[in-house]
């Protein structure tokens, strides 16, 4: 029995580690594609965050991740930056 609750959390911790993985990089191409949109299309930093959000949201739609994850877009034009969240 020990041994099936110690291979069952490793299951569970894999699968968590897997999960925060996959939305890390969903909020990496998410940023990278609202600064782009930023900084190289001259764009208003409100279609930098919707550019970001669309991103994010087809990123985690692709993924099977437990939950509905929350994403948190800033784009800042005075510190010439774009932060997501996830």
């Amino acid at each position: 029995p020990v041994l099936l609750i110690a291979a069952g959390a490793g299951v569970d911790a894999s699968r968590y580690y897997a999960d925060q993985t996959a939305l890390q990089e969903a909020a990496d191409a998410a940023a990278i594609a609202g600064a782009r949109q930023f900084f190289l299309k001259s764009s208003s930093a409100q279609e930098a965050e919707s550019l970001a959000k669309q991103t994010a949201d087809s990123a985690i739609a692709a993924l099977e991740v437990n939950g509905e994850p929350v994403v948190d877009v800033d784009a800042d034009p005075q510190a010439t930056r774009v932060k997501v969240s996830i």
